[in-house]
């Protein structure tokens, strides 16, 4: 291999039917990766008719590092003995210069990984030292030693995933292999999905128009133009596992609507199925010259520690009515 220093070992057979005494050899190669480091020459053991031997001295050399993978190196063979010659002869080497591929690092989910969305697909980092092409077989399963082969010769460093259970741990581990046959085994990883939480909806929703904290109307629990409202939203958890570390924000684009104060808000932990309030108001207030009737939009992301965001929206009436003038100038005169 490229890089390494070789003691060689070249073996000689002799042609005739007589004993051939008194053998030597040397060898030489014109190969520019290839330098001698001692023996060029040796004896060998007397050959009988038929018979082969060993050079009694080693031949060393050494191979460049930077010889490319699958050169052959012709080396050629000048040998004597007592009873005749010389005799010409060649003989080739080839060199092996692969390096096998890295080691599959940098996994996604992360090693160790929690409340991974069911639905996710599997990625790492890959490649070869000598730019060879790779591919990758994925072990995937429930087992901290995974047998099931998910991706199997995968041309890029990813591999999808049918949908997942809730609140299980799964294992993995890639073999990169490169088109000369190299391989190399990552390391088992493991992360644990999140539980059936999810999606975050919209639920209700109620208005706080009187004239306490930030709120200034008349207190009909109606939004009416001109109003400042403390409006309470909430949310209902449409899975079967409690969302934790729940928080919304709330948005419109409403020309006719000013923002006051809060747009985001923590909520409580929601159980399956169960619904919470917003522990911060979310403040606006409403331009005095709406048109009765008219409708606003508001959107919501939501998300949880164990999922999201979730996007929904909601509409509010806006009332704008006014009664009719007191009658007046009588006619005739009062």
């Amino acid at each position: 291999e490229c890089g390494e220093s070789i003691e060689l070992w070249v073996d000689l057979i002799n042609q005739g039917t007589e004993a051939a005494t008194g053998v030597n050899a040397s060898i030489s190669t014109s190969d520019p990766y290839v330098i001698w480091l001692h023996n060029t020459t040796s004896d060998y053991p007397d050959l009988p008719g038929g018979g082969t031997g060993t050079n009694t001295d080693d031949y060393d050399f050494a191979v460049d590092a930077g010889t490319p993978h699958g050169h052959i190196i012709q080396f050629n063979l000048d040998i004597t003995a007592s009873e005749g010659g010389p005799w010409a002869d060649s003989f080739s080497v080839p060199v092996s210069c692969n390096n096998p591929p890295y080691e599959p690092s940098d996994p996604m989910p992360s090693d160790g990984a929690t409340g991974v969305a069911v639905t996710v697909d599997l990625s790492w980092t890959g490649g070869d030292p000598d730019g060879d092409a790779v591919t990758y077989d994925v072990y995937f399963g429930t087992t901290d030693l995974p047998t099931v082969l998910l991706c199997d010769d995968a041309a890029s460093p990813t591999c999808s995933l049918p949908t997942l259970d809730y609140s299980t741990i799964y294992y993995w581990y890639v073999v990169a292999s490169d088109e000369h046959g190299a391989a190399t085994s990552g390391p088992v990883w493991e992360f644990t999905t999140s539980g059936d939480v999810g999606p975050l909806e919209y639920a209700s929703h109620l208005v706080d128009d009187d004239t306490y904290n930030e709120s200034f109307g008349d207190g009909d629990g109606i939004v009416e133009c001109g109003e400042s409202i403390e409006m309470w939203v909430d949310l209902i958890n449409l899975g079967a596992d409690p969302a934790t570390g729940v928080t919304a924000t709330i948005s419109t684009g409403d020309p006719y609507v000013t923002w006051l104060h809060n747009t985001s808000s923590a909520y409580p932990d929601l159980a399956g199925g169960g619904t919470g309030t917003n522990t911060d108001d979310y403040d606006f207030s409403v331009d005095a010259d709406v048109p009765h009737g008219h409708i606003i939009q508001f959107d919501l992301v939501m998300s949880a520690s164990e999922g999201g965001p979730w996007a929904d929206s909601f509409s509010v009436p806006v009332s704008c009515n006014h009664p009719p003038y007191v009658p007046s100038s009588p006619m005739p005169p009062d």
